[in-house]
């Protein structure tokens, strides 16, 4: 696992502009469209049912995925509990849901293009994932840029699981949560796990996202075709920008 340190480094990544990559960006548009946890299929989003944290194309899918849905509900529910006496972390937990939905195909590309994919093999993402820490911006002036991107690497499973028992009293909680969450996802979906630096708001004891895209790197390397929108090393560093900038990459 790659040394935690600021998501630039020593090096600046060129400037981006709006025309960067719109061939890439489109080719790539499925890769954040919703699809059913259970089967994958990309119905469409008026054709998906959608429960808690995860959406299904039909009852029978939702049926089959219940043992490793059920888990998903039961945090919900306690989550809702756990907010109902502090409107502060309440509101807070809106805008981290709100912030995520907005970013999460910028958070998905950017992540392609820093794990290199394409020339990975194809049981590489069986055992790594994106990891990016953030932390609340003073008096935002978007709710586009209520966050900072203040780290980001390329990680695995067990780099994660080490680190999370150096730096988190409560890591056996958010273990077993990753743990779920990578069960219940095929070894080849493409992975991003969300932390937060601490803060003077706390948000909710669970401050983690997870988000993943049902298409494998196989599929990855097939959408980009030899496109590339920039160099692996300068990726994080792309996506801190456009994050500071409250920019998020537009797919049509």
């Amino acid at each position: 696992m790659a040394d935690k340190k600021n998501a630039t480094g020593d090096t600046k990544a060129p400037s981006t502009t709006r025309s960067d990559g719109t061939m890439v960006v489109n080719s790539l548009s499925g890769i954040v469209e919703p699809f059913c946890t259970h089967c994958r299929r990309q119905p469409g989003k008026q054709h998906l049912r959608r429960c808690t944290r995860c959406n299904y194309c039909s009852k029978e899918c939702q049926k089959e995925n219940w043992e490793s849905h059920k888990s998903e509900c039961w945090r919900v529910v306690e989550l809702a509990h756990e907010l109902s006496d502090n409107p502060a972390a309440s509101r807070w937990n809106a805008e981290l849901n709100r912030w995520v939905m907005t970013w999460k195909s910028t958070l998905f590309l950017w992540s392609i293009v820093a794990m290199d994919l394409p020339n990975k093999p194809p049981d590489y993402l069986s055992t790594h994932f994106m990891w990016i820490t953030l932390v609340q911006r003073p008096d935002p002036p978007r709710r586009q840029q209520l966050f900072r991107l203040h780290w980001a690497a390329n990680a695995t499973n067990d780099g994660f699981a080490e680190t999370m028992r150096d730096i988190d009293e409560d890591h056996q909680k958010k273990l077993d949560k990753w743990a779920q969450t990578c069960q219940a996802t095929p070894k080849d979906s493409i992975r991003v796990i969300i932390t937060f630096l601490p803060t003077t708001v706390k948000m909710a004891s669970n401050e983690m996202r997870f988000v993943f895209s049902p298409y494998s790197a196989y599929q990855v390397g097939r959408g980009l075709d030899g496109n590339v929108i920039g160099e692996p090393k300068h990726a994080m560093a792309y996506l801190q920008q456009l994050i500071e900038r409250g920019e998020p990459t537009r797919f049509h």
